[in-house]
C-alpha cells in the first residue's frame, strides 16, 4: 500500500513539473500587428468665408454709407440753383439694377437731420433740398441739389442758416434682395426718418 501511494506520488510530481517546464520555456506568440487602418487622405483647403456686412439688423449685408459731408457746390454754383457733387464708385448699373436704393439726408446741426427731398420755408420764400443718384458707365454719381422754388437767388442765410455748424449731407445705399429675417415685409425706408434708419442699419455718427 505504502508502495502505491510512494508511486502514485511521483507521477503527480513528475506531471506537476513537466507542466511547470512547459509553461516557462514556452515563449508566447508575439502580439499580431494591428491591422493598419484606411489612410485618410490629406485635407482640402477650407472653403472661403462670405464677407461679412456692417453690423446691424440679423439678415441684413453691406448697407454702405457715407461721412457726413460738408456742403460744397462744386458741380453748380449759379443764383437759384446750386448742386454738389460725389463720385461713388460702389454705385454700380446691378446695384440699381438688383433694387438697390439711396437714401440721402441733410442737417444743420447734430440734432435736426432731414431725409431728402425737403422744402424748407421761409416765411414765403421756400428752397428745396434734393439729391439724385446717377449711373453712368464709367462711375457712379450722387449729387445734392439746392434751389428756389421760384427761381428767386438764394440768400447766404437760406444755404447756411443761422447755425454756426455748416450744412452736411449723408446718403445710404441699401443693396436690392434683402433677407430681413424676423421681418414680414421690406420697410419702405424712403418714410423713416434719419433716427428710424440709424438704428435700424446701426449707422455710425
Amino acid at each position: 500500500m505504502k508502495t502505491t501511494v510512494k508511486i502514485l506520488t511521483s507521477m503527480v510530481m513528475v506531471f506537476t513539473i513537466a507542466l511547470a517546464s512547459c509553461s516557462k520555456d514556452g515563449v508566447d506568440g508575439d502580439v499580431g500587428a494591428q491591422g493598419a487602418t484606411g489612410l485618410q487622405g490629406p485635407q482640402g483647403e477650407q472653403g472661403l468665408k462670405g464677407d461679412k456686412g456692417d453690423q446691424g439688423e440679423p439678415g441684413t449685408v453691406n448697407v454702405m454709407y457715407s461721412d457726413w459731408l460738408d456742403q460744397d457746390f462744386n458741380f453748380s454754383d449759379e443764383a437759384s440753383y446750386k448742386s454738389m457733387r460725389v463720385i461713388e464708385a460702389n454705385l454700380t448699373r446691378d446695384f440699381l439694377n438688383n433694387g438697390g436704393i439711396v437714401l440721402g439726408f441733410f442737417r444743420r446741426t447734430k440734432n435736426s437731420i432731414y431725409q431728402l427731398p425737403r422744402v424748407f420755408d421761409y416765411g414765403g420764400f421756400a428752397i428745396r433740398h434734393d439729391f439724385v443718384a446717377i449711373h453712368f458707365p464709367d462711375r457712379g454719381e450722387v449729387r445734392f441739389n439746392v434751389s428756389s422754388i421760384d427761381d428767386t437767388d438764394l440768400s447766404e442765410h437760406e444755404l447756411i442758416g443761422s447755425s454756426i455748424s455748416e450744412p452736411q449731407y449723408r446718403y445710404v445705399m441699401i443693396p436690392g434682395g434683402v433677407s430681413l429675417s424676423g421681418r414680414s415685409s421690406r420697410p419702405n425706408f424712403e418714410k423713416m426718418s434719419y433716427e428710424e434708419i440709424a438704428a435700424y442699419f446701426d449707422l455710425e455718427d
